[in-house]
């Protein structure tokens, strides 16, 4: 159908900026079925504005040709088509989905239905390939009216096309829940070929994101196929060494871990990805993912690839760590297993040679035919309780290896266990009792006898007495027995030291021990109350703990009553329990040969003494036995008690067991090392530890011997006797040392990294107040400055000390504060002591007193400083302040105050009897200064010698000191206040008076110079130029000298009539009252002169003759001109001056430089000339002396360029005088002018005067 056309169309609908709408308007609309754009229908017209100015997605299909017209938001949809598409039938560039499109748009044009539907799919080729993409569309009829069809008459025009893409929603929606399901099937898997099976399902149910895929695991040199998604024909397997191209990327894949294309998948096919599968130990697989082709492979599509194969990586990592900790779980159990067959093969072994050791010995101890002497006795007593004591802890191994192999049995018996348990605690009550302890047993019969194994039984009710008894130290331990619910029970409770929470569920684990310092002994296995329980546990029974740290502890053992035929029960062995009676009478005082052991001979000896520390009673005995044959001995029983004994008496060296309670043998090393009284004592280690890091361990932390158990009589003596030597030598060394150290005149200290003193010689102690009674001395030390009264001294005392320990040394001078308050300075050398093996580092040092250096120094600068600014200033007020400021300088104080009298009214009869601050820093009036000082001044006034103040009740000290000053006119004195309080010596009293001689000649000066000035500066100004000036005019004059306000240069005008004014500027030689007075003359006559109505060439000539008869204007310089306003010129004449300037508009300027001679009283044969310049209107002559442009180091013509340009610069100045501020300020040097400048400005304005 034709599409009808309107007439009388106002142009095209095309509005807007976008590029669309551009395109539009170039599409030559008059070749296309729409016909020109001008003439379409209105409803046509109206859809395409309103779509061009939308930001909706819109593409209109009109006509039976389906014209397309879309905007700019719809462009990115067809991609490469655009713009091609505009304006032509759809079909042309919607061809790959026309099959799609075609019956939706027939549909809706044919019914004037519309079309909507949510997340379509479309195959669209628009970057080169067909792409999978989904949109939300909405296909709406237009509706025009019908020609001739009468009201309301209308049909389908074409259809406007509403979409939003939505193909990343879609496509990002359907991978989560791809690696959704992946991450599902892959949880807790630990089989790597399950892994691959279940992968490749996983990745079959997504076949539109992974149409192909093959995962391969590393097996050596080759890889094997795990998991396959369209296997088709690729292999099972893949050799990894060869030239083959896919070969090579894969091995690379493998070496750098990256991702990288494959020329083709194994097997063939088209291009895919190979994603590399990292597991614990690296690369160990490979995800090869051949890509839909229909899907761009952009970010988020290779994000999902990368996500599939970091979810597989993940799975292989577990199951690595699975297979990892299986093998560990199976090495830990044979391990386990080899352990208890060692336990007990080793145990089975120790039967015979200990049967051979407590054998013998319990022979020798029973026979009464050859019966042992009582020496002999106890030696062989000592072997046959460790003897048994070993047996027992064999036999305890020998159990444990039985029941974890199943092998141990109980054979119980009837038992009255009322009766059996009380005679069991009764043997133990003789080591209770010795503990000081009170043992209570609380057994009434039971309904009936227990079915129990006497020896186990035996067993762990020892155990718990034994434990019980190590661990309390005071009150009481209670064994009840007791009939609770048809079961027996036995308890025993202590008042002992209490077990933490935190260790009550490991209390019956294997080999833990509770980490109790304050017990009886640390000595045992840590399996005692392990094998207390499993033997419990044998008779069906039950055992736990209850405990409260400082309480006590109870164990309670329930049991049932069980059956036994009589005469079955094993019974129980005297051995076992004699055993354990022997081990805890050795923790509750040991054996009584000890302390009666004979004394060695200390001229023997040498005099030496030696502390052994072990809490083992027999080992103690054998020790003390052993060494008290060659030296006095000492005995504790753990690190407490030989810190006592220590203090009671300093042994020459310490004998001590490692493992022990309370206070263990590292404790105690510690202790003596960190006390320096101590630190030096010799300490041998015993231990039951072993090779080589043990003995590292203990030389590490400061042991000078380590001795690991078992060790011979012979080396023990031998360990002992060397260390005594060495600490015999090191001994006579520090003595030596000591007494060098003290005959130095310089004091000597020693101090830590952390800067603790820790020795100083007498030396020392002299110069600070504060002697090596004090020692150690942390910091910050007592002779440090109070940090409140003097931060600044106590920050450069911890600066320096801060500075010597991180650098290692130093020469630094510091302030410190001795014990008597008062201040000095030190000179201190600090050098670092290279350390000794593992020694700390230590720093050692040298002080000397340099306070009278320092004072001395101080006041040589303080005086210097004091003649400088005296020198420097220039009335009576800088006198004054720069006077008190140095007194006080002097003597590191306060400025001094000066006080002066007036004199006086004539015929009052009284002289100087009006007291006045003239210089005070506080600014404190006469009456607020304090009594002392007002009565010193005025004494000082009166008898002309230095009055010093003493400090009521000190010692030599004065509050001050007060001294007249002589220097004509008002009677003046200065009080010195000395804060804080210092000695004032004969020196001091002749430097005051000396200082304040020179302030007095100083403050002479300065009213004699105040005086001149006042002369001074009323002449100058009586000859300075005139300040009242015709308009167009602006002077300025500076001059070198302060306070003088006039010098050698000058300026003047002169008004000569009603057009014309005279000028002049020179300049005489000199400076200074001499060079004005010539200047003021010079002046005066020039400007008579020029009232005479003559040139200015006449007037140079006639002060040429006036100059030779005024002693010093010889050479002086002038510049004379007359301007005439009228006129509009300048006529002038030079003496030897530097040319004038003009400025003009636009930049333009000159120097008055034609008419130029000789200075003034110069004879010369030629006149003097005469010159006249043209003035335009609005230029500027600037006129100056040498002073303005002269710099040392350069010719005076570079001077005079930046004049020029300075005055050019100048010229939007709103004022005549803000532009020869300009001009001047512009040409300052940095540190002002070394000369008098004199400076002139006129602006000539025609007529205006």
């Amino acid at each position: 159908m034709a599409v009808e056309h309107e007439s009388g169309r106002s142009g095209p609908p095309f509005t807007g900026s976008d590029p669309v709408t551009g395109l539009l308007a170039a599409v030559d609309w008059a070749r296309t079925p729409l016909g020109p754009a001008e003439g379409w229908h209105p409803q046509l017209r109206s859809v395409v504005r309103t779509m061009i100015s939308s930001r909706q997605q819109m593409v209109l299909f009109w006509g039976p040709e389906r014209i397309a017209v879309y905007n700019d938001a719809y462009a990115p949809t067809i991609g490469d088509k655009h713009p091609r598409a505009l304006g032509r039938p759809a079909e042309e560039n919607w061809g790959e989905l026309w099959e799609v499109l075609a019956p939706l748009l027939d549909r809706v044009h044919r019914t004037g239905t519309p079309f909507w539907a949510q997340d379509h799919p479309f195959s669209i080729e628009r970057h080169g390939f067909l792409e999978q993409t989904y949109f939300d569309v909405s296909y709406d009829p237009v509706f025009v009216d019908a020609p001739g069809g009468g009201d309301g008459a209308v049909y389908v025009g074409g259809v406007l096309c509403l979409v939003t893409e939505t193909t990343g929603r879609v496509l990002g929606e359907r991978r989560m829940r791809a690696l959704g399901r992946l991450g599902t099937l892959l949880t807790g898997l630990s089989d790597t070929e399950r892994i691959g099976r279940v992968t490749a399902t996983a990745l079959a149910d997504d076949p539109e994101d992974v149409p192909r895929a093959l995962l391969y695991l590393l097996d050596g040199e080759q890889l094997v196929l795990a998991g396959a998604v369209h296997r088709e024909s690729a292999p099972l397997t893949i050799n990894l060494v060869g030239p083959d191209p896919v070969v090579e990327v894969l091995r690379t894949v493998f070496a750098d871990g990256e991702a990288a294309w494959l020329p083709e998948p194994p097997g063939g096919g088209a291009r895919a990805l190979a994603l590399p599968l990292t597991s614990l130990t690296g690369v160990g697989g490979v995800l090869v993912a051949v890509p839909n082709p229909m899907l761009d492979l952009s970010s988020g599509y290779r994000e999902f690839l990368d996500l599939v194969a970091a979810a597989v990586s993940a799975a292989l990592a577990n199951a690595a760590t699975h297979d990892a900790e299986r093998g560990r779980i199976e090495s830990l159990a044979e391990l386990d297993r080899a352990k208890t067959e060692l336990f007990a093969n080793v145990s089975h072994e120790l039967r015979t040679p200990l049967t051979l050791i407590a054998g013998p010995a319990e022979d020798a101890l029973v026979d009464v035919v050859e019966p042992l002497p009582p020496a002999q006795r106890e030696r062989v007593e000592v072997i046959r309780r460790n003897a048994a004591r070993l047996v027992r802890m064999v036999e305890n191994i020998l159990d444990f290896t039985r029941i974890e192999s199943g092998s141990l049995r109980a054979e119980p018996g009837a038992t009255d266990l009322s009766v059996f348990t009380a005679a069991i605690a009764d043997s133990f009550r003789p080591a209770v009792e010795r503990a000081g302890l009170e043992l209570r047993v609380d057994a009434p019969p039971l309904p009936r006898e227990v079915a129990v194994d006497r020896d186990m039984w035996q067993r762990v009710v020892l155990n718990l007495l034994s434990n019980a008894l190590k661990f309390t130290l005071t009150g009481s331990i209670e064994v009840a027995v007791a009939d609770r619910g048809g079961r027996a029970v036995l308890t025993v409770t202590d008042t002992g030291l209490g077990i933490p929470a935190h260790e009550l569920p490991r209390l019956f684990d294997r080999f833990h021990r509770v980490r109790e310092p304050a017990a009886r002994s640390r000595e045992g296995t840590g399996i005692g109350l392990a094998l207390a329980a499993e033997l419990v546990h044998l008779h069906s029974g039950d055992i736990h703990a209850a405990s409260e740290p400082g309480v006590g502890t109870t164990f309670t053992v329930t049991l049932p009553y069980g059956e036994a035929s009589p005469g079955t029960a094993t019974p129980a062995r005297g051995a076992v329990a004699e055993a354990y009676l022997d081990e805890a009478l050795g923790w509750s005082g040991g054996t009584s040969w000890v302390e009666a052991l004979p004394r060695a001979d200390p001229r023997a000896t040498g005099g030496s003494r030696v502390l052994v520390v072990e809490d083992n009673a027999d080992l103690r005995g054998f020790l003390v036995r052993l060494l008290s044959r060659h030296w006095e001995v000492a005995v504790a029983a753990n690190g407490d008690e030989a810190l006592t004994a220590v203090r009671r008496g300093r042994p020459d060296l310490v004998l001590t067991d490692v493992l022990m309670p309370g206070l263990d043998g590292y404790g105690l090393l510690a202790a003596l090392r960190g006390n320096p009284s101590t630190e030096h004592i010799p300490v041998i280690l015993l231990s039951a530890r072993a090779g080589e890091e043990a003995a590292i361990e203990g030389l590490a932390a400061g042991a000078d011997d380590y001795l690991s158990k078992p060790f011979s009589a012979q080396e023990l003596v031998a360990r002992v006797r060397s260390n005594l030597e060495l600490a015999r030598l090191r001994s006579h060394q520090a003595a030596w040392r000591a007494a060098l150290v003290e005959s130095l005149d310089d004091g000597f200290f020693m101090m830590d990294a952390a800067g603790t003193i820790l020795e100083m010689n007498a030396a020392c102690g002299q110069i600070l107040g504060f002697d090596a009674r004090g020692l150690p001395y942390p910091r910050p030390y007592p002779w440090w400055p109070v940090s409140e009264v003097d931060p600044r001294a106590a920050q450069r005392l911890e600066d320096a000390l801060d500075q010597a320990l991180a650098g290692g040394g130093g020469r630094f001078e510091v302030p410190a504060r001795r014990d008597t308050g008062r201040r000095v300075w030190l000179a201190v050398s600090v050098n670092e002591v290279p350390p000794l093996g593992a020694g700390p580092k230590l720093f050692v040092g040298t002080v000397r007193d340099v306070t009278s250096d320092r004072v001395a120094a101080e006041r040589d600068a303080a005086l210097a400083t004091f003649a400088a600014a005296l020198a420097d200033a220039t009335d009576v007020g800088e006198v004054l302040a720069a006077g008190s400021s140095g007194l006080g300088g002097a003597w590191s104080t306060r400025p001094a105050v000066a006080v002066a009298w007036s004199r006086g009214s004539e015929g009052s009869g009284t002289r100087g009897d009006r007291p006045e601050v003239v210089a005070d820093a506080d600014g404190r009036g006469w009456d607020d200064l304090p009594a002392h000082a007002r009565s010193a001044l005025d004494a000082a006034r009166r008898t002309r010698t230095p009055q010093v103040v003493p400090e009521p009740g000190a010692d030599r000290r004065s509050l001050g000191i007060a001294a007249r000053l002589d220097a004509g006119g008002e009677e003046t004195a200065v009080w010195l206040e000395l804060d804080p309080p210092q000695r004032v010596s004969d020196v001091d009293r002749y430097l005051f008076g000396s200082l304040c001689a020179q302030l007095g000649l100083a403050l002479t000066r300065a009213r004699s110079f105040d005086e001149q000035r006042t002369v001074a500066v009323t002449l100058q100004r009586s000859i300075l130029g005139p300040t009242d000036l015709p308009e167009g005019f602006a002077v300025r004059y500076e001059p070198a000298l302060e306070p003088l306000e006039v010098g050698g240069d000058w300026y003047d005008v002169v008004r000569l009539d009603e057009h014309r004014v005279g000028v002049v500027v020179g300049d005489c030689v000199g400076r200074g009252l001499r060079a004005a007075s010539v200047m003021g003359q010079l002046r005066s006559a020039c400007r008579a002169l020029l009232q005479q109505a003559i040139d200015p060439a006449q007037v140079l000539t006639a002060l040429d003759d006036f100059a030779e008869l005024l002693p010093g204007a010889t050479c002086t310089t002038v510049f004379c001109a007359i301007v005439d306003d009228q006129a509009g010129t300048l006529v002038y004449s030079s003496a030897g001056h530097l040319p004038g300037l003009v400025a003009g508009r636009g930049g333009r300027t000159s120097k008055l430089d034609g008419a130029s001679s000789v200075p003034l009283a110069v004879r010369g044969t030629a006149a003097r000339p005469q010159a006249t310049v043209t003035l335009e209107d609005g230029c500027t002559v600037l006129l100056y002396t040498d002073g303005l442009v002269e710099r040392r180091g350069e010719v005076i013509d570079d001077g005079i360029e930046r004049a020029v340009r300075a005055l050019v610069e100048a010229g939007d100045a709103p004022t005549l005088d803000e532009a020869l501020h300009r001009v001047i300020t512009g040409l300052a040097p940095e540190h002002g002018h070394d000369d008098d400048v004199a400076a002139l400005l006129y602006r000539h304005t025609a007529g205006r005067m």
